[in-house]
Formats: structure tokens, C-alpha cells, sequence
């Protein structure tokens, strides 16, 4: 169960940094293995031990990817990579999805050819250094679902039915050609379709929380 595993994680960035152990404190058993790259975070969903990290490809453009492990048998069961960067990953309760959304994601800067213009992804802009989404993962099967925008730290509700990330007016208009009239808004995303509300949340930027019986409140 998972009371009975931990799993122990690194700071990014480093080739020791990759070790991901995991240790079954009912038997003493553990598993130790080095991970696709440098950790940033880990967490239990149903029976898998999920490691979260990110690289940047030859482009200097940012992926995040995941890798599930299954308990107790501590075996690889899917490695999954999608646009973003890694951070916290936000569990939905009593559900299987995973909700991606740093509080920053940066381009590298690097020396490369510039490419040509159709080459250029959609959704890079050269003005682009500080970029969302929040990216939606089942963690059951690793399936790749799909980006909204959004910033972190994303929040599920308590009955796992949405989750809430903020928005930026100049990144939401550079990256998803979507307006909103304040600086800063508040984005709900629907897990089940991917659709999504923002409403205008004031020049400076927003806290948000759930009440137990899933109520957001909006601090602007």
C-alpha cells in the first residue's frame, strides 16, 4: 500500500540526482533506478509510483516527462513525454489524472540554425521566456490528454471535478490567442473535455483555494 512505500527524491539537475529509490517498509524490500532525468517530483497514484522531470531539447524548447512504476513489483510500466516543464505534480482526488502546471517555464538559450519560418512551432514566440500550460496526464495508462493554458501551482477539488491554475494576459494572448481584460485572470479546467473558463482577476497576480465542498475562492 502505500503507506508502506516511500519513495525518496532529488534536486534536479545532476546525474545523482536521477536515482529514485523506493522502499517497502512492511518487508524492507527496495528498488533503486536511475530515472530519464533529474527529478522534480514523486508521488503515489493508486498503484503506481509516479517520477516527474523535464529536459530541454537541441531547440532549447522544454518537455516534461513522466514515468510510472508499478508497486510493489518495481517495474517500469510507461514513460510518457508532452510541452512542458516539470514541476509539482497535482493528483486528482479519488480519480486517475494528473495535472502538470509549473510556476514557470523557460526557454534554454542556445546557439542552434534558425529555423524556418513553417518550422517554427505555434507556440513559441520570441518574446516567450516565462510560459504555461497546464498539462493533463491519465496516470493510469501514461496517455498524454492534452494543454490548456495555466500557471501553477494547479489545485483539484476536493471532488476532483475541476482544477484551477492563473493566467497571464500577455502569455494567454501570445501563446493561445485568447484575450482577457485584467493583467491576470483565474482559469477552471473541466478534466473530462479540456474545456475551460477564465474570469479577470485584477492587475495583480491571484491565490486561489477550494473549500471542502469544492467552493473556489478567488483572492484578486
Amino acid at each position: 500500500t502505500n503507506e508502506d512505500l516511500i519513495a525518496l527524491e532529488a534536486d534536479p539537475y545532476a546525474l545523482m540526482q536521477r536515482r529514485l529509490l523506493m522502499v517497502d517498509l512492511s518487508s524492507g524490500e527496495f528498488f533503486r533506478t536511475i530515472t530519464a532525468y533529474a527529478l522534480r517530483d514523486v508521488d503515489f497514484a493508486g498503484p503506481l509510483c509516479v517520477a516527474t522531470m523535464s529536459h530541454w531539447d537541441e531547440k532549447g524548447l522544454p518537455w516534461a516527462t513522466l514515468q510510472g512504476f508499478d508497486m510493489p513489483s518495481f517495474t517500469l510500466q510507461y514513460e510518457v513525454e508532452f510541452p512542458n516543464c516539470a514541476d509539482d505534480l497535482a493528483v486528482q482526488p479519488g480519480g486517475t489524472l494528473g495535472a502538470l502546471s509549473p510556476r514557470q517555464c523557460t526557454l534554454h538559450d542556445l546557439i542552434i540554425t534558425e529555423p524556418e519560418p513553417e518550422e517554427e512551432p505555434v507556440w513559441v514566440d520570441e518574446d516567450w521566456n516565462t510560459g504555461d500550460p497546464i498539462s493533463m496526464v491519465d496516470l493510469a495508462t501514461g496517455e498524454f490528454l492534452g494543454n490548456t493554458p495555466g500557471f501553477g501551482p494547479a489545485k483539484w477539488s476536493p471532488d476532483g471535478s475541476s482544477i484551477v491554475g492563473w493566467v497571464d494576459r500577455e502569455v494567454l494572448m501570445i501563446q493561445w490567442n485568447t484575450f482577457i481584460t485584467d493583467a491576470f485572470g483565474v482559469i477552471v479546467v473541466d478534466p473530462e473535455n479540456l474545456k475551460w473558463q477564465i474570469v479577470d482577476a485584477g492587475d495583480v497576480r491571484p491565490s486561489y483555494a477550494y473549500s471542502g465542498d469544492s467552493t473556489l475562492f478567488i483572492h484578486a
